[in-house]
């Protein structure tokens, strides 16, 4: 676990899984915020949602980004599936949200 990033490295992203409407300002603090899905989504069409969020997902560049962790559980999985199919064997970046220290911290999960 790291605190945030005190310089963020030049193109670093965050890819918000779900804006709920949330207050996600804290996540810019390690990078510009891309959001994949805003709102209420389609649950009962995966394929469809899988097939979107593996498109915006194409740019995530694994040693650079971080995927924030937000909103439905579906997105939030549908995602990860997404991000193991375009980067096997990777490590991806997650920032989690911790309501106890009302901050985001940092994990790496390796898809494979």
């Amino acid at each position: 676990m790291s605190e945030s990033p005190q310089v963020i490295p030049e193109g670093q992203k965050v890819y918000v899984t779900n804006d709920t409407g949330l207050d996600l300002t804290r996540a810019d603090a390690y990078g510009e915020r891309v959001t994949l899905v805003t709102g209420s989504p389609d649950i009962f069409n995966p394929d469809r949602l899988y097939k979107r969020l593996r498109a915006m997902l194409e740019g995530f560049v694994p040693e650079r980004d971080y995927l924030c962790v937000a909103g439905s559980n579906m997105v939030c999985g549908l995602a990860l599936a997404a991000l193991s199919s375009l980067y096997p064997e990777e490590n991806v970046k997650l920032l989690l949200f911790d309501a106890r220290r009302g901050s985001y911290i940092d994990r790496v999960v390796r898809l494979d």
